[in-house]
């Protein structure tokens, strides 16, 4: 799967996705042939930071759009993991514990804050694909992140209220 490979770029230390790499290759391809592969560009340094300007006008915008959804998501699948054994605990001591009961309110309200951070990361994903700002295989990713993400946040969802 090519979502996290990485190309370099000349001037841009962070590099690009290589999906990113792909769409700039084949407009150079189209300009000046395929005698040099897509591969074999990355393998020379990869392009200029002024030669995807001219092939990927706005690439830009998307690499930091895309890299501060990618962390955002991992931030909020972090404090899934982190509130996980939290509602455990809960399920466990509801009836007997105070403190749980505290803690359970709690993680409720940080899983309802990650809903609607879901939820937003939901409208962004929409929000590139309607403008063309990300290639179809990063928001496919991007996609099947927050799939992942809800069922996570439905599978630490408990019905029962506290007694």
């Amino acid at each position: 799967m090519t979502d996290n490979l990485r190309a370099p770029v000349q001037g841009y230390s962070a590099g690009i996705p290589w999906s990113l790499h792909l769409r700039a290759w084949d407009v150079y391809a189209k300009k000046y042939g395929r005698s040099q592969t897509a591969e074999r560009l990355a393998e020379r340094g990869g392009f200029g930071t002024q030669e995807l300007d001219i092939f990927v006008p706005g690439w830009r915008d998307e690499v930091s759009e895309i890299t501060r959804l990618q962390e955002a998501l991992a931030a909020a699948e972090a404090e899934v993991e982190r509130l996980l054994p939290i509602e455990a605990e809960a399920a466990e001591g509801r009836e007997i514990n105070g403190e749980l009961r505290t803690k359970l309110v709690e993680a409720e309200a940080r899983l309802t804050a990650l809903r609607w951070a879901g939820a937003g990361l939901a409208n962004i994903a929409h929000n590139i694909h309607q403008l063309g700002a990300a290639d179809p295989s990063a928001l496919q990713s991007l996609k099947s992140s927050q799939i992942e993400w809800d069922a996570a946040i439905r599978s630490l969802s408990n019905d029962e209220a506290p007694k």
